[in-house]
């Protein structure tokens, strides 16, 4: 009997036959399968089986052995399929299997798990953040000339050079004499000199002179990892559910560094507003949208940004240039770029 390890993803195969001559033959339909977990009668899995490339009657099954699967360790399983073959159904057991935990070979390989304390949970659902290529943001060039939206306020700027301060002309009595206590009265560095007295660290010197690691060579010598399946253990502390494979796949999005990214909608002098619509001329909200200046989408000068409940969006572009805008929204297919000479609003 087969004994895949928790989390394993295994196959099984059958053949369906003709009823009557016992030949190999294709089923009417393509069959399907459950798997039941030992006594209980309700199916843990199912699916439908696959068809082997130019196999007559040759089907195979892939179970994931998972956790999130409903599969345990030190349980059995039984996987049953059901065809049609010659308007005749047919049902039978294909496979049994008992789920193992994993040995110390298992533990070896997971031994390279991230660190937990960095790779938390709450880390990964950030990866959600991650919608776009970070290409695909504009990025404005240090330097370059932007366009104020109202006059110059000098009531609201920051101080000058020679103006006068509160602690120059009018001290703070109050203010003084804390920050006066605060550097001289206890000295607690200077006075106690705790760091250069007890030197804790170099006094002890616990981890050079006990050298707990290269010592006791706890994981060498004890073989913590194996015998205590210390690493199976702390493994639940990522949770699957988080740690998916599309939040994986959206690392693939980190394609520049997000500080040298800018997601303002600034690219030119004029207001230019545009507006996404289906067919029928009903406007789609929460499309992103950006700009660029060749139809590749290799230079993006603006965006991404969202449309608002209208379908409006606005960028700050340079009219009577031609640019190409690109739109994206999950369940909703674009034609990409459309072209479009920028007109100011």
């Amino acid at each position: 009997m087969m004994t895949p390890s928790l989390e394993e993803t295994v196959y099984f195969d059958f053949i369906t036959s003709d009823p009557t001559t016992g030949a190999a033959t294709d089923a009417d339909s393509t069959p399907t399968y459950e798997v039941f977990e030992d006594n209980t009668d309700t199916a843990i899995l199912n699916g439908s089986a696959v068809k082997r490339t130019s196999k007559t009657g040759n089907y195979r099954v892939g179970i994931a052995c998972s956790a999130a699967n409903g599969f345990e360790a030190a349980k059995s399983y039984n996987i049953v399929a059901s065809a049609t073959v010659n308007s005749v159904a047919g049902k039978g057991v294909i496979a049994t299997f008992q789920v193992r935990t994993r040995d110390t070979d298992d533990l070896a390989a997971s031994a390279t798990t991230p660190n937990t304390t960095q790779w938390t949970n709450a880390r990964a659902a950030k990866l959600d953040n991650l919608d776009t290529t970070v290409s695909s943001r504009s990025t404005l060039v240090a330097g370059a000339e932007m366009t104020l939206t109202s006059a110059y306020n000098a009531a609201k700027t920051a101080a000058q050079a020679g103006d006068k301060m509160d602690l120059k002309d009018a001290p703070n009595a109050t203010a003084i004499t804390a920050i006066q206590a605060g550097l001289a009265k206890d000295s607690t560095v200077a006075k106690d000199n705790t760091v250069a007295k007890d030197a804790t660290v170099a006094k002890d010197a616990t981890v050079a002179r006990d050298a707990t690691v290269a010592k006791d060579a706890t994981v060498a010598k004890d073989a913590t990892v194996a015998k205590d399946a210390t690493v199976a253990k702390s493994a639940t502390a990522l949770s699957t559910a988080n740690w998916t494979t599309v939040r994986a796949a959206k690392l693939d999005y980190l394609d520049l560094p997000i500080s040298a990214v800018n997601t303002g909608p600034a690219a030119g002098a004029d207001a230019v507003t545009l507006v996404v619509k289906t067919s029928g001329g009903v406007a789609i909200a929460d499309v992103d949208v950006w700009i660029s200046t060749d139809a590749a989408g290799a230079t993006v000068v603006a965006g991404a940004m969202k449309t608002n409940s209208l379908g409006r969006v606005t960028f700050y572009l340079d009219a009577g240039v031609t640019y190409y805008a690109w739109r994206q929204k999950d369940g909703i297919t674009f034609t990409n770029p459309q072209t479009f000479v920028a007109v100011a609003d």
